[in-house]
């Protein structure tokens, strides 16, 4: 048992020497607090940044979420921004929060740090100027497309559903790129439109979620098989795989994260496909927290 305790601490202190070497790198970084917890969620170092951001308070050896817990918590309109809080005892800063884990140890580290609100509200101003200047009417534009190119092909019975917000149909990339790949989408789905019969239907969604604008084509009256996925498809006059075709797309737009998912499913009794394209538009604009600037990806 001797030989057990003796080796558990010998573990014990190699692994708080490597994390002491680490947080030396820290040391130099105004602004910047440093927090290391173990595998028990227990405190285990605190650097001078995080003691004077803290008003000096004892934290090491005491218990990470329980301080977390009283002394940040979100706010309402930044409810979607995952590493942005609000300190209670601190109205006039907002606080960004990142954390990981280092495996072999199980240690998270935290570094923390905050903003005055006044810096915050300037750039989310500069953002939201930013965001108009670059946002396209997916579904006007679409809409177009759809009517063009309707005329081309044997089954065009594809059409557009209404949508619940003004920014459900919103993409912000305002590029040659963005508007191709929505040129893109529509001949994608008539291309699938006219794989099988010409009873098969499509009508196109459209939603925003946090991330970013989601476009759904919805066939009716579609037996998609695994077959399908190798069946040569129309698309801008050449004849490629579906496999081809989406990552073709999903590279269009190669600054933002650009998705396509196939799905086949049964609903009222008949098979139905849904492709569904993703754009993580939000991504193309960030902010810089060291200078107060906005600016494209």
């Amino acid at each position: 048992m001797k030989f057990f305790d003796v080796a558990d601490n010998t573990n014990h202190k190699v692994d708080l020497e490597k994390t002491a070497k680490k947080t030396k790198v820290f040391k130099n970084l105004p602004g910047i607090a440093l927090v290391v917890i173990d595998e028990n969620d227990q405190v285990i170092k605190v650097n001078s940044e995080f003691r004077k951001m803290f008003n000096n308070v004892n934290l090491k050896g005491g218990n990470w979420d329980d301080f977390f817990k009283k002394t940040f918590r979100k706010e309402k309109g930044l409810a979607d921004t995952s590493n942005l809080f609000k300190n209670c005892n601190d109205i006039l800063n907002d606080y960004i929060i990142h954390t990981s884990m280092e495996q072999s140890t199980g240690y998270r580290y935290g570094w923390i740090y905050k903003i005055p609100v006044d810096v915050m509200n300037k750039i989310s101003l500069k953002r939201t100027a930013l965001m108009e200047s670059k946002k396209l009417d997916a579904y006007n534009f679409i809409e177009d497309e759809v009517f063009g190119k309707r005329l081309n092909w044997i089954n065009n019975n594809l059409t557009l559903n209404d949508f619940q917000y003004a920014d459900d149909c919103l993409l912000y990339a305002n590029t040659n790129e963005a508007k191709m790949l929505l040129k893109d989408f529509v001949e994608l789905l008539y291309g699938v439109l006219n794989l099988k019969t010409e009873d098969t239907k499509c009508s196109v969604e459209f939603s925003r979620g946090k991330n970013g604008l989601q476009l759904t084509g919805v066939f009716t009256n579609f037996n998609f098989s695994d077959g399908d996925f190798q069946a040569n498809v129309s698309w801008h006059g050449r004849k490629m795989r579906l496999n081809d075709i989406c990552k073709v797309m999903e590279s269009r737009l190669p600054d933002l994260y650009t998705s396509i998912y196939v799905k086949n499913f049964r609903a009222d009794h008949q098979s139905k496909l849904k492709i569904t394209l993703n754009v993580n538009d939000i991504d193309g604009v960030r902010w810089h927290v060291s200078k107060g600037t906005v600016s494209d990806i």
